[in-house]
């Protein structure tokens, strides 16, 4: 078994290291448990699959049959509805791209091969995850529809020491190697109750039998709910000393440690949003939607110690998806 030294990295050949940063303070406590996050999961799923059961299934579209003499046509079902639909259904997916405005953001992007980014970043980077949901809506009016919606977003990257390497000794020669480690942020189950709010009646209705979709429409929405989340930072950590500057030495160099740092548990957010839907035939509509939520929550006491700010969960959600509407 070779030996293990941890040098600064203006200790080692230049050619090999990144330019660094100032070098902070970390220390290790005990792991806190996200508690109560099963529970508020099996909540918020079964909020959403019974929403269809509690809003009615009664069929809302006219066939063929049940038309009056003047409208029968051979065929499929007309193209049009009997009357305006009274819920919606649907799936979403796309991209959150996390704020990460707090203090512990800017740790690990100042210590670790962690870039912030934006949307259209294409290269792989920090806090942009992908996410995915499912919703369900009550309409109240032509314009009007009060939502239910289950969504949630996992952001997993891999980085290592900007100003630290590895220097592992064996058989009379030594090799630089990065010092790695692993940050997850889950954010979910959000369940959130929201209300949209559209710039055009959502349809027409001609006659007493028939009720057209409009083709296309725009909307504003707003609304809160409560999310589950959990932070963990794993992997190998360079033990820095108090004053923030040096690391704590031994006789082989600096100190290295595994360590696996982890904060969890529920917040509330509201969010603001907008939106435009295409409608693609009676019963289905497709939607894009981009929503900013707001949430932070203090953090766990394997942090607490190192971090004065609450915890960031704010950000950007941008989503599409298809939905059924009865």
């Amino acid at each position: 078994m070779g030996r293990r030294n941890w040098w600064r990295s203006d200790e080692v050949p230049q050619d090999s290291v990144q330019e660094g940063l100032p070098v902070g303070y970390i220390g290790r406590f005990r792991s806190r448990s996200a508690a109560g996050f099963e529970v508020l999961a099996v909540l918020a799923i079964s909020a959403v699959v019974l929403l269809p059961l509690l809003l009615g299934a009664a069929p809302a579209s006219l066939s063929a049959q049940d038309l009056p003499g003047a409208f029968r046509r051979p065929g499929p079902d007309p193209d049009f509805l009997f009357q305006r639909p009274r819920m919606s259904i649907g799936v979403r997916g796309g991209v959150f791209l996390h704020g990460a405005g707090s203090d512990l953001f800017d740790f690990t992007e100042e210590r670790f091969t962690i870039d912030r980014c934006d949307f259209l970043t294409v290269d792989p980077c920090a806090f942009r995850g992908l996410s995915f949901g499912t919703e369900g809506g009550l309409w109240l009016g032509s314009r009007t529809e009060v939502t239910l919606g289950l969504d949630g977003s996992r952001v997993t990257l891999s980085s290592e020491y900007r100003d630290f390497l590895e220097v592992v000794e064996s058989d009379g020669t030594e090799e630089e190697l990065p010092i790695r480690q692993t940050t997850q942020l889950r954010e979910g189950p959000a369940l959130s109750l929201g209300v949209r709010w559209y710039v055009f009646d959502r349809g027409e209705r001609l006659g007493q039998f028939v009720w057209l979709p409009r083709s296309w429409n725009a909307f504003v929405s707003g609304g809160a709910g409560v999310t589950g989340y959990e932070l963990t930072l794993g992997g190998d950590f360079v033990k820095e000393s108090v004053d923030g500057v040096s690391c704590e030495m031994t006789e082989e160099g600096c100190r290295i440690s595994t360590e696996r740092f982890t904060s969890g548990g529920h917040t509330f957010f509201p969010f603001l949003g907008a939106g435009f839907e295409l409608t693609i035939s009676d019963h289905t509509a497709f939607t894009v939607e981009g929503r900013y939520l707001w949430g932070s929550d203090e953090l766990g006491r394997d942090f607490e110690r190192d971090f004065i700010e609450p915890l960031d969960l704010s950000g950007a959600r941008l989503t599409a998806g298809f939905y059924y509407r009865n």
